[in-house]
C-alpha cells in the first residue's frame, strides 16, 4: 500500500499535477488505522496537507487520527460535512451555522443527469443530481457567504503546510 500510494503521488507530480493535498477514495486511508500511518508519513514526505474526517466521525472510528496528524505537523481541515443520502442543501443549512472558525469541507458529488450517470449509478443517481443543483444554486452561495464562510481550495492549506 505504501509503495502504491507513493507511486501514484510521484506519477502525478511527474505529469505536472500541482498536488494540493492527499486523499483516498471513500476515505480508505483516513478511516482505517492500518493505512493511516502511511497517509501521515506520505503527507510529511511530500509536504502536503491531508483531507480528514471531522471530529464526530473520528470519535465513531475510535482512533485519534487528527491527533496523530497534528503531532506530525500535518495541516488538515477542521471539519468535514457529509452524510450520504441526506439532502445536501438541508445538511448545509443545518450544520454550517453551528460550525466555529476554521476550515470546513462540505462533500458534494455533483453530476449532470444523463446516460453516463444512469449507467454507473443505478441505485441513487438523484443524490448526485441534487448535489449539482446545490453547487449551482445562487441562494445557497449567498447563504454560505452569509454564514461567514469563504470558498477556498486546498492550495492555501498546502502553502501553509510548506511554510511550516
Amino acid at each position: 500500500m505504501r509503495a502504491e500510494c507513493r507511486a501514484q503521488i510521484e506519477q502525478a507530480l511527474a505529469w505536472g499535477v500541482d498536488a494540493t493535498h492527499l486523499d483516498s477514495h471513500m476515505g480508505a486511508n483516513q478511516i482505517d488505522p492500518r493505512f493511516f500511518e502511511v497517509y501521515v508519513e506520505l503527507a510529511a514526505e511530500f509536504a502536503l496537507p491531508l483531507r480528514m474526517v471531522g471530529p464526530a466521525m473520528e470519535a465513531r472510528l475510535g482512533f485519534p487520527g487528527r491527533e496523530r496528524a497534528a503531532a506530525a505537523g500535518i495541516v488538515f481541515n477542521d471539519e468535514f460535512v457529509s452524510r450520504w443520502g441526506h439532502p445536501t442543501a438541508e445538511l448545509m443549512r443545518s450544520v454550517l451555522p453551528g460550525l466555529g472558525p476554521g476550515v470546513a469541507e462540505v462533500n458534494l458529488h455533483p453530476v449532470h443527469d444523463g446516460p453516463e450517470l444512469r449507467g454507473y449509478d443505478k441505485r441513487e443517481p438523484q443524490i448526485r443530481i441534487d448535489d449539482h443543483a446545490v453547487a449551482m444554486d445562487r441562494a445557497m452561495a449567498d447563504f454560505i457567504v452569509g454564514q461567514g464562510f469563504a470558498a477556498i481550495s486546498f492550495r492555501p492549506l498546502r502553502d501553509l503546510q510548506r511554510a511550516a
